[in-house]
């Protein structure tokens, strides 16, 4: 299995990034821990599994992320038709 991430790989947000941390001005996530392996209850493997990793958002350590949610979050992926576009009314962030 090979992994996307590494400890110590920057994550710079995307708008869906940004918008899932909750803050607006917050540019980067930071890969801190992982990968784990974890398995999705009653089914075999490999499909039954899937990469995570701890990531520090701004001043919030959120635990096992799943590797395909941080490629979402990235902004390195913002092209990746998989990502979602966030849509900003009203001149806002």
């Amino acid at each position: 299995m090979t992994h996307k991430f590494k400890v110590g790989d920057l994550v710079e947000l995307s708008d869906f990034g940004q918008a899932m941390a909750g803050d607006w001005d917050l540019k980067y996530g930071i890969i801190v821990k992982g990968p784990y392996s974890i398995g999705y209850p009653y089914q075999q493997l490999p499909e039954g599994f899937y990469t995570a990793y701890d990531v520090m958002l701004g001043h919030e350590l959120i635990k096992r992320i799943p590797s395909e949610f941080i490629l979402r979050m990235d902004k390195d992926e913002e092209d990746n038709k998989a990502v979602e576009k966030v849509v900003v009314r009203n001149g806002e962030n």
